[in-house]
């Protein structure tokens, strides 16, 4: 099981703003675990579709609420990150304060693999599992529901 430190800072971190999505970037491991649990999640829907597996309802419900419990906090932490990087941060009106804000915007939103991407990215990865689940699911009932029958009809 991988484990998170804090972040180091380094010579480009300037406050808070970079300390907290240096948190939130190494906790993502730098994008590249939110690309492959996309990845992953893909293929769980695609094998929900081909009945690659199912879940009962009573497995799958418990799942599925809590994936819809992340999902939330993960909106409502995107909803907050965005009202944060909505405007530069006030570090002086002279060069060097407007080329640290700009850094700093490029850095968190405008960057491949920025924490405000990773999140975006996060948010739909938690909607397709729910989506592979819901499918699972009904894929469950169904075949339940066949076999059920099918006993039903050969009864004598």
């Amino acid at each position: 099981m991988p484990t998170y430190e804090d972040p180091e800072l380094t010579k480009d971190s300037s406050g808070p703003i970079s300390e907290g999505s240096g948190a939130i970037f190494g906790a993502m491991g730098g994008g590249g675990q939110v690309a492959e649990m996309a990845s992953e999640a893909e293929k769980m829907v695609s094998s929900a579709e081909s009945g690659g597996f199912m879940v009962s309802e009573d497995a799958g419900q418990p799942i599925r609420d809590s994936l819809a419990r992340i999902q939330e906090s993960v909106r409502t932490t995107l909803f907050e990150f965005e009202n944060l990087i909505s405007a530069e941060p006030p570090l002086g009106d002279h060069p060097y304060g407007r080329q640290v804000a700009r850094r700093q915007r490029e850095i968190l939103v405008d960057d491949a693999g920025s924490p405000l991407e990773m999140l975006r990215e996060l948010e739909r990865v938690l909607g397709d599992a729910d989506e592979a689940l819901k499918i699972a699911m009904k894929r469950y009932k169904e075949s339940e529901s066949a076999a059920s029958g099918s006993i039903a009809h050969h009864q004598v």
